[in-house]
Order: structure tokens, then C-alpha cells, then sequence
């Protein structure tokens, strides 16, 4: 039980949910939310973590903003018009051939299409973690109810420091130390 908890580079994928330019104009905790998703991309490219990226509708809500999309050229999103990212058979394809089956799941919106991807990729088997300060909601209490629903079900609720020491493992490696003013 305890090692749903514990995150593993060798385990661990990186999933950015609908950060499009039409969605992020309404959404809470914005400005918080791009800077934890911008150093998780960042060591996870570091340590070979995949980053997979998804775009709800991109031709009507946009694509994803160039603050985060800008770092990661060689990530092609992929666009969806189900909630879930899991019920999009593209998605589901890539991360499956990723072998990994640790999620640490970001992004917009938590109650909505955070939530349905969790709980469709814990049900087919996957431990998801959010990092609650790497997503966001038009409303807050629309972001805690998500969390909630989430955790609920059996996501782990975590942080994005918490995320960044768990997948480094180590202080004495050039890894942290190149990466550790991050979080500074």
C-alpha cells in the first residue's frame, strides 16, 4: 500500500490536461499553476520522465499556451473532445507504449477533465497523483471538489515540491543540483 505513495522516475509519466489559451483566461490560481507545471516538465525532461499533453477541442478553445507548449516542441498534444484523456484512443495508445504506470496528472479543469481522466485511469490500473498546486478551476470550490472526488476514489493528493524531491530521490547528484533552484 505504501508504495502508491512513493514515485518512481522508471514509473512515472507526466500528464498536462487542456492548458489552452480560451480556457486559461477564467481559471484560479493561474499564475501558480503554469509555474508548478513549468518545473515539473522541467525535471521530468531531466530524468527521461514522458510528458504526454492533451487539448480539449483545440479548434474552438486554442491550443496550449506558448508559456508551456514553447518548452516542450518535441510534445505533440493530442487533441481530444472527450472529457477524459483516457477515453481518447490516441492517448491511451501513447501512454500505454510508455510502459509507465505512475500518472502525475496537471492541468484544467480539476472537477472536470482532471477528474474524469483520474478516475478512468485508476479504474484501468494506473495510480494517478495531483499535485494540487499544478491544477486549477474557474472556481475554487469547484477545484476542491474535484480533489476531493479524486482522492476519494483513490488518487493521491500531493504537491508539486513533494513531486520534485520524490522523483530526484537524492541531493548529491548533478540532477539536484542543477535543478533544485526550481524551486526557489
Amino acid at each position: 500500500m505504501i508504495e502508491k505513495f512513493r514515485l518512481s522516475r522508471d514509473r512515472a509519466a507526466l500528464v498536462i490536461v487542456d492548458v489552452q489559451e480560451k480556457l486559461v483566461t477564467e481559471m484560479k490560481f493561474l499564475g501558480q499553476m503554469e509555474r508548478n507545471i513549468n518545473i515539473l516538465t522541467t525535471v521530468a525532461r531531466r530524468l527521461g520522465i514522458p510528458i504526454f499533453m492533451t487539448e480539449q477541442y483545440p479548434k474552438g478553445l486554442g491550443r496550449t499556451i506558448a508559456r508551456i507548449a514553447g518548452s516542450l516542441p518535441e510534445v505533440e498534444p493530442v487533441a481530444k473532445v472527450t472529457f477524459s484523456c483516457w477515453a481518447e484512443q490516441v492517448f491511451r495508445t501513447r501512454l500505454e507504449a510508455s510502459g509507465r504506470k505512475q500518472v502525475i496528472l496537471t492541468g484544467i479543469e480539476t472537477h472536470v477533465c482532471v477528474l474524469e481522466t483520474a478516475l478512468d485511469l485508476m479504474a484501468a490500473g494506473y495510480t494517478v497523483h495531483l499535485p494540487t498546486d499544478a491544477l486549477c478551476s474557474r472556481r475554487k470550490d469547484n477545484w476542491q471538489s474535484g480533489l476531493h472526488q479524486a482522492h476519494g476514489a483513490g488518487a493521491v493528493l500531493t504537491s508539486t515540491e513533494t513531486v520534485f524531491f520524490q522523483l530526484l530521490e537524492r541531493s548529491d547528484t548533478p540532477q539536484f543540483k542543477e535543478l533544485i533552484n526550481l524551486l526557489k
